[in-house]
């Protein structure tokens, strides 16, 4: 009997563990990534983004906003012309700025989750920013595969995907700008 209990007070505690150690994941990833911007290993970051759902994740949102900007002339012939040009472009520019430099930049400086990526190398004051703005980040749970790390107060931020079911490896997948 006594050798019961042990078992099962055995099994909960690492059941509690793993659990535990999966709730934390994320955060794990976080300070990762902030480690990884802090000493400007891009290499180290890059681990940390899945860049196809990352462009991805961009060109929609960047073809939505063509389309309800577009969507507003709706006596204008030349708007779906318009719409397919800009989709084009949109996509090769989405393409072009996704980059492990520029993401880290991005990240960084805040530019990427107000759609404002630009290309560059980090200056001093951009790495004084980027510790300053870290402290204000925080993250919510959008279910048990997704996270959104964003600043305090704000709705928009990088949305983490967790790469299994039961996996601890987050990636960077997306970006709420809105």
């Amino acid at each position: 009997m006594k050798t019961i209990k042990t078992l099962l007070a055995l099994i909960f505690t690492a059941a509690l563990l793993f659990f535990s150690f999966l709730a934390a994941s994320p955060y794990l990833t976080f300070y990762k990534i902030k480690q990884a911007v802090d000493a400007e290993d891009v290499q180290a970051l890059s681990s940390y983004i899945d860049y196809p759902a990352l462009r991805d994740n961009l060109k929609t949102q960047a073809l939505s906003a063509i389309n309800a900007e577009l969507g507003k002339e709706k006596n204008n012939p030349f708007a779906a012309l318009g719409s397919a040009f800009a989709a084009k472009g949109a996509d090769a520019l989405v393409d072009a700025l996704i980059t492990p430099e520029n993401i880290m930049l991005a990240i960084g400086s805040g530019q990427l989750v107000r759609g404002q990526i630009q290309s560059g190398k980090p200056t001093p004051q951009n790495k004084e920013n980027i510790k300053e703005d870290a402290k204000n980040y925080t993250a919510s749970w959008l279910d048990w595969s997704h996270m959104l790390a964003h600043k305090k107060g704000e709705s928009r931020g990088y949305i983490f995907r967790r790469n299994a079911p039961l996996g601890w490896d987050w990636k960077l997948a997306g970006v709420r700008t809105k």
